[in-house]
């Protein structure tokens, strides 16, 4: 584990833990701190954080702090913030996207100067929506020496997995989660050939490719570099990314195996993913799904001796610009 990382699991997992353990109740959650002075080395930050709790100062820098701490977990996890080129803009302010530039021209002596006009697509304000990830633990689990680690890694893993499906999984936005990035986007039916598909993409991509990435399953990303050996940079690509046509490859298990798309990065706006929350009842009851069978069931936390975590992160993004930003490949199965 990193630096970045272990700093994230202990000053977040540690919060988490000292709220959880004392049922939410902040004083007793002070107390629990306290007694782990000698033991925690980021101690001073937990009670301060833990302090302002409860002293009803969720809003201050110091339960912030907590936040920012979870999002050093998140952050590396999710491949919304490793990708380049994004226009990061506020919430609730009206964005104009600019779809055609001005233009020069060349003049002759005595010549009429053309004019241009540039144009312009509004795209609106972008609302503050919140992808959370919830965790059940058992009490017994959340007083382990190790638990600051793994309840922290645990949720910011969900929120990451949560935040990446909703970007390439293709559904259309809603009330409650943005639109894929690929939702919309024009298509080329998959043949047996990688590169020969990729190819038909990159003839209907109206984007800019200086901007622009593919996007794929690791599997996916691994058969096609199979099916191309030797084709060098045309299809440098495997199971973590490479090239293809000379344009990046970005993998992950988000994308669904049968798809591989051409994105225009510039195209997409991001707002928030700057603000997290961390929370944990033991009283709440929760509707929790059977992995045997799929179907969920009420589950009360305080009859299951068990503790509900929750993490919290505001985030939204949007797709502007003309048709064609987006390609797909669809129904790949190399």
């Amino acid at each position: 584990m990193n630096q970045l990382s272990t700093r994230g699991s202990t000053l977040a997992g540690r919060y988490l833990q000292a709220i959880g353990v004392a049922n939410g109740d902040p004083i007793a959650a002070l107390g629990y701190v306290e007694q782990q002075q000698h033991r925690w080395t980021d101690y001073s930050q937990v009670k301060a954080a833990v302090d302002a709790l409860s002293l009803g100062q969720t809003g201050t820098h110091l339960t912030a702090s907590v936040g920012d701490s979870f999002l050093e977990l998140v952050r590396p996890r999710a491949l919304l913030w490793k990708l380049p080129h994004l226009r990061v803009v506020p919430f609730a302010t009206d964005a104009i996207l600019q779809t055609a530039g001005a233009s020069s021209y060349w003049v002759g002596e005595g010549g009429l100067k053309p004019m241009s006009a540039p144009a312009f697509q509004r795209l609106g304000k972008l609302a503050r929506r919140k992808v959370v990830g919830l965790a059940v633990v058992s009490n017994e689990l959340l007083r382990s020496s190790r638990a600051d680690a793994i309840v922290a890694d645990d949720l910011a893993a969900a929120c990451a997995a949560g935040i990446d499906a909703a970007l390439f999984d293709g559904l259309a936005g809603d009330d409650d989660r943005p639109a894929s990035v690929t939702h919309g986007a024009l298509t080329v039916p998959a043949t047996a050939a990688p590169l020969a598909d990729a190819l038909a993409a990159l003839a209907l991509f109206k984007g800019n490719l200086t901007t622009s990435a593919w996007f794929a399953h690791p599997q996916t990303a691994a058969r096609i570099g199979a099916k191309n050996p030797g084709a060098g940079q045309a299809c440098d690509v495997g199971a973590t990314g490479g090239r293809l046509l000379g344009i990046e490859v970005f993998t992950s298990e988000a994308v669904p195996k049968t798809a591989v798309s051409l994105v225009d990065l510039s195209r997409i706006e991001v707002a928030g993913g700057r603000d997290a929350e961390l929370r944990t009842s033991a009283n709440a009851t929760l509707l929790m799904t059977d992995p045997d069978t799929g179907t969920a069931k009420p589950t009360s936390m305080f009859q299951t001796n068990c503790i509900g975590l929750l993490g919290e992160i505001i985030v939204n993004w949007r797709v502007g610009g003309p048709a064609g930003s987006a390609v797909s490949i669809t129904g790949a199965s190399y």
